[in-house]
């Protein structure tokens, strides 16, 4: 018997007077067996959500949408003397 499975069956095994510890040791291991288990499922809802959003429909489905038509800039950018509150002496 290999020795990993000694030492499991030594403590999972419980002795007629020491039957509680058996219980509660298979108490213990579902609670981790349930622990690790949701923390699966856990990670696998966040990746799937992480692929959905980044997905190219999801990136492409904007509300809103700029587009530049010219590219000529702003032609008459710079303010007029009545407007701006700067020019004012």
């Amino acid at each position: 018997m290999r020795f990993e499975l000694f030492i499991a069956t030594r403590y999972l095994r419980a002795k007629r007077r020491q039957a509680f510890i058996g219980v509660i040791t298979g108490i213990s291991i579902l609670g981790v067996a349930a622990g690790v288990a949701s923390l699966i499922v856990a990670l696998a809802i966040n990746n799937g959500f992480r692929q959905d959003l980044q997905s190219p429909p999801a990136r492409l489905n904007r509300h809103i949408s700029l587009l530049r038509i010219q590219s000529d800039g702003i032609s008459d950018w710079r303010p007029s003397s009545t407007n701006c509150p700067s020019s004012r002496t």
